[in-house]
């Protein structure tokens, strides 16, 4: 039997790509998203990230808070270099088991203040990961304290001796899989998919109001097969301030052509083979879908909200990332907040 987690984690790192959007014979007129970075550059968001699990009657959701200063920090001819700080880190488990809450916590505050830097080319788009090596010791670190904690409750429900043979054993086989979890291609893969698209559209040059579409190979970071995928976007200006951008994007993994991928990454991560035909059935999906505010002249995004949904089997777990500004006074909310706000004013 394949751990579910261990596949959901191999499904869970494929990564992407993105590639270059400005599109060619695009009809005019045109909008651009024009490049926001300079030397010196400094935003500052307000950031949230919620995760909701289910898996048949069983429910958890959790959320993430911090402050997230996005700065450029180097400028040149050939590109620029862009660290993403989080700041003032708190972990919330607001439905489910509140076990790994305080672990989660002991972890954002581990991080709290240490820059993940990134690559961007010429054009202010996503290239590479930059400090992942320096970064990758703690993080193993933590997620073997978090593997640990896990596989001790696993030990406890099931009345085995927590400190005995079998615990010994599941966690050498865990190490590995943290091991493999932390090899920098899989790493960048985690950290850095909410920085990719962020960074992902800057420079799009498109007839506003029409949908774009790109068929397109997702690199898989355990090495193997890649992941097809369909992505689809779109622009428009404000019908009330010409000064507002928004651009949405949808993109979504082939689950008949991505399958070879999947049980490939799944065997990478265990570390040992899986038998096909014990995955053949399990039908799945993987759906990126997010939206941006963008201020016309300046090209700063305002609001950023990225949600991947991923589903196999009888489990499914959605995550939401949302940025929003927090200076310039740009007046944008995310409608649900204000809404919710309106609600308990009444």
């Amino acid at each position: 039997m394949i751990p579910r987690r261990a596949f959901a984690a191999a499904l869970l790192c494929a990564s992407f790509c993105m590639p270059a959007f400005a599109a060619e014979d695009a009809a005019a007129p045109t909008v651009q998203w024009v490049m926001p970075w300079k030397a010196g550059t400094t935003l500052v968001y307000a950031m949230e990230d919620t995760t909701t699990e289910v898996r048949g009657d069983q429910r958890s959701r959790s959320r993430s808070t911090s402050t997230t200063e996005v700065r450029i920090t180097e400028a040149s001819k050939e590109g620029f270099v862009q660290s993403w700080t989080g700041t003032g880190g708190r972990f919330q488990v607001l439905e489910g088991d509140r076990a790994a809450e305080a672990l989660m916590q002991q972890f954002a505050s581990a991080f709290d203040g240490v820059a993940l830097e990134v690559q961007l080319n010429a054009a202010g788009n996503y290239a590479r990961a930059g400090n992942i090596a320096e970064l990758a010791p703690r993080l193993r670190e933590a997620f073997l304290a978090g593997a640990q904690l896990g596989l001790d409750q696993q030990l406890a429900k099931t009345g085995e001796d927590v400190s005995g043979e079998a615990r010994l054993k599941a966690m050498e086989r865990m190490q590995g899989i943290v091991d493999r979890m932390t090899a920098p291609a899989v790493l960048e893969a985690m950290l850095t998919r909410n920085v990719q698209w962020y960074n992902g559209f800057v420079g799009i040059d498109v007839e506003p109001d029409e949908t774009y579409e790109l068929h397109t190979e997702l690199p898989n970071p355990f090495g193997g097969p890649t992941f097809p995928a369909t992505l689809t976007f779109s622009l428009a200006v404000s019908s009330e301030d010409p000064e507002d951008l928004f651009v949405s994007f949808d993109q979504r993994i082939d689950p008949e052509k991505g399958r070879a991928a999947v049980i490939g990454a799944t065997r990478a991560l265990l570390g040992e083979d899986v038998p096909e035909n014990s995955l053949q059935a399990l039908a799945f999906s993987m759906v990126d879908e997010g939206l941006f505010v963008v201020h016309r002249p300046t090209g700063t995004v305002e609001m950023f909200e990225a949600v991947r949904t991923t589903k196999f089997g009888d489990f499914e777990k959605v995550e939401r990332h949302r940025l929003r500004l927090t200076s310039g006074g740009h007046g944008h909310v995310w409608r649900d907040e204000q809404e919710a706000e309106a609600a308990a004013a009444k």
